[in-house]
């Protein structure tokens, strides 16, 4: 497989590479937008905007599989889990939930670093 750039002139390039090792043909020719996300980078990037308390959250709701369908667990026992009350965990799930989502969906404009509310 090569990949050229978009501006690149295909056909001069095929025929360069079939002059230099010969037998070769091109078979296909396809287009993709390159992406500079990676699933790291994405979580990287949504530990930046997730306080401790929401990440650990979601984390632990989501490893008890409380987004589940049927749910795994329900909201009082991850909120046992991380000893906290469910109205709290509740807090925590939802507010990183719009977080997750405006990270996603490309409208997440803060600057938040982990560690606060």
């Amino acid at each position: 497989m090569v990949e050229l750039p978009r501006e690149a002139n295909t056909r001069t390039m095929v025929q360069r590479v079939q002059d230099e090792l010969g037998g070769l043909e091109l078979t296909a020719k396809r287009q993709h937008r390159e992406t500079e996300t990676t699933p790291q980078s994405f979580r990287d990037r949504l530990e930046q905007r997730l306080s401790d308390r929401q990440y650990e959250a979601l984390e632990t709701a989501q490893a008890m599989g409380y987004f589940d369908w049927p749910r795994g667990s329900s909201g009082e026992e991850v909120a046992r889990t991380l000893d906290i009350t469910q109205p709290t965990v509740n807090k925590h799930i939802r507010l990183g939930e719009g977080k997750v989502f405006d990270l996603i969906f490309g409208t997440d404009t803060e600057t938040t670093t982990r560690g606060s509310n």
